[in-house]
């Protein structure tokens, strides 16, 4: 059997106690959780839940184990990670780029925001299940009369030559 020395936390001193707590570390509280959230309304938030959460559970503070800070920070650190899941799970649909008739909104735009953006960004693309995008073992003849067999980063439908060397990150191995 483990005893925990505890802080009382009944009464109006433990009010006191709890709202010195929050003064000394909401600020610090905050600014610790929007560095994981990178999103400020978020953050706000969860500083909040970790608040009412530490409130909830202050009979379990045990002082010997740290302090009343320490405690708190680890509160918002999982509540900070608990809202990172929720956000990995759920996806956020920031816009939808192509109406029904499927015609481009704006991708080329939207992109170059995604990727422009700092930090880690999600990016979903949905296409057309009917579509099929199959890398061509097939190969093609060159002017020349040679056949050769398309890079495997060349998908079907083969693009122009300019238009993939402008697209890849690395250059190509000219055949």
């Amino acid at each position: 059997m483990t005893l925990m020395a505890t802080v009382p936390m009944d009464g109006p001193a433990a009010s006191e106690r709890f709202e010195e707590l929050y003064r000394s570390s909401a600020a610090d509280v905050y600014a610790y959780v929007a560095s994981l959230l990178r999103d400020r309304a978020a953050a706000e938030d969860v500083t909040s839940l970790a608040f009412e959460r530490a409130f909830r559970r202050r009979a379990l503070f045990d002082v010997h184990r740290g302090s009343a800070r320490s405690w708190l920070f680890a509160i918002a650190r999982n509540a900070a990670l608990d809202e990172l899941r929720r956000r990995r799970r759920s996806g956020a649909l920031l816009r939808d780029v192509a109406d029904e008739s499927g015609e481009d909104q704006g991708l080329d735009e939207l992109l170059a925001n995604v990727l422009a953006a700092p930090g880690p960004q999600l990016c979903e693309v949905v296409l057309d299940l009917d579509q099929q995008f199959v890398p061509k073992a097939a190969s093609r003849m060159l002017p020349d009369g040679r056949m050769v067999s398309a890079p495997l980063e060349d998908l079907a439908p083969f693009l122009d030559r300019d238009e993939l060397r402008s697209n890849m990150l690395v250059p190509l191995l000219d055949q």
